[in-house]
């Protein structure tokens, strides 16, 4: 489960889950900790309606990599507001079903085996892409990676992060149509090890990218 705060940021008493920067923010009262707190409880304050969310603090660390925490925080309002993340942390995380309904719909109609397979064992698409969806990759995908993503995701918007999710499931689409109930966490931990073999399927599933507004309108028929 997802679990927001509203303005309660600072009030945690660790760091966000903080996979890829585990070693830079883990020491508490550190000046990089304090950063990421003001960052994100500021943001907090900002959207109500968003309040805070755990995937923040991935996108808020990577922000604070290169900026400092003034810019780090406009970057991240103008994520907010330009880029979509309000539907993705909005209550009930309406931008995030929407994104998990598309890859699902590819997923079917590119990979029906792959797809009756999930179904079959019960693998929601839910329990693995959450946490790649509200972090935009930051805790999923090797460091190098995810920058190259987020280059092509601010020029091209947030459509890029289906495409990079369905690729991922493309490119290990054997071992998932032989996936076994004791084996559901294996879709989590492909993506670190997917950089090589996901590039070629990025440009396969790029040209469906014109085809999401459809599927998009589909699940509200």
């Amino acid at each position: 489960m997802v679990m927001c705060y509203f303005g309660r940021a600072t009030a945690l008493g660790k760091p966000p889950n903080l996979t890829s920067y585990a070693g830079i923010y883990a020491e508490s009262g550190t000046t990089r900790q304090r950063s990421l707190f003001h960052v994100l409880h500021s943001f907090s304050l900002r959207c109500s309606q968003c309040g805070y969310c755990q995937g923040m603090g991935p996108i808020a660390a990577m922000l604070l990599s290169y900026f400092a925490p003034e810019r780090a925080y406009a970057s991240l309002v103008q994520l907010h507001d330009a880029y979509h993340m309000h539907d993705i942390f909005s209550p009930g995380f309406p931008g995030l079903l929407e994104s998990i309904y598309v890859q699902e719909r590819i997923v079917e109609q590119m990979m029906p085996a792959v797809y009756a397979a999930f179904k079959k064992h019960m693998v929601a698409t839910t329990s693995y892409a959450t946490k790649w969806y509200i972090t935009l990759f930051a805790n999923s995908i090797p460091y190098q990676t995810h920058l190259r993503l987020w280059d092509v995701f601010l020029l091209e918007g947030p459509d890029l992060f289906v495409i990079v999710a369905t690729s991922i499931i493309w490119a290990y689409r054997g071992e998932h149509i032989h996936i076994s109930l004791n084996r559901t966490q294996t879709v989590n931990a492909h993506p670190q090890n997917t950089s090589r073999q996901s590039r070629p399927t990025l440009r396969r599933f790029y040209p469906s990218y014109r085809h999401f507004s459809f599927l998009r309108m589909r699940m509200y028929i």
